[in-house]
């Protein structure tokens, strides 16, 4: 004797703003062999002709009760079953409580673990703006005060070397050649 169990079908489900449709992928199927009810809000029973059953978890509450409207085509059956808004968006706002509730709760750090000192982070960062910020200014009131040799020396030492030297020294850099000097340290 032997017994064969029947694997349910493939099936999916979508949702629009009032209904909630599911799709099982059955061949050959009529409507009159075919019986869909409601289980509870959240879920739905299908029962086919050759006794399978299959059991549909709704991704949002159905109206209960009420009787799922039942087509059958060629590959698919198509069950479309009333939403229960009101009892969605209650559901909806207890997640956005939980939520808010969960966002309130300190956060505390791993056992195991050592808390990082932020307010030192903030610091160094601070301290290595501030550093920079003194270099840039000394240069640029170098720049700003420095006479038109100054500034070309300046100028042209930066660009041509591809920022590598900054030169003030005009008769220097007058005659140098930054990028052949480069080409033979590379």
């Amino acid at each position: 004797m032997t017994t064969t169990t029947t694997k349910p079908p493939r099936f999916d489900h979508s949702q629009s703003a009032s209904t909630i449709h599911v799709s099982i992928y059955q061949k050959n199927c009529k409507a009159e062999h075919v019986r869909a009810t409601l289980v509870n809000a959240d879920s739905l029973k299908v029962e086919l002709a050759d006794a399978v059953v299959v059991p549909v978890a709704l991704p949002c509450p159905a109206t209960f009760p009420s009787t799922p409207m039942v087509e059958c085509g060629a590959f698919t059956i198509s069950i479309a079953v009333e939403k229960d808004v009101k009892l969605q968006q209650e559901r909806l706002l207890m997640r956005s409580q939980d939520t808010a509730a969960a966002a309130k709760k300190p956060w505390t750090v791993p056992p195991g673990r050592q808390a990082a000192d932020w307010d030192s982070v903030e610091r160094e960062g601070k301290e290595d703006e501030k550093t920079e910020a003194g270099l840039l200014g000394m240069f640029r009131n170098i720049y700003d005060d420095g006479d038109e040799d100054t500034k070309h020396a300046m100028m042209k030492s930066y660009s041509t070397s591809g920022g590598t030297v900054l030169s003030t020294n005009w008769k220097e850099v007058r005659d140098a050649d930054y990028v052949a000097e480069a080409a033979k340290k590379s």
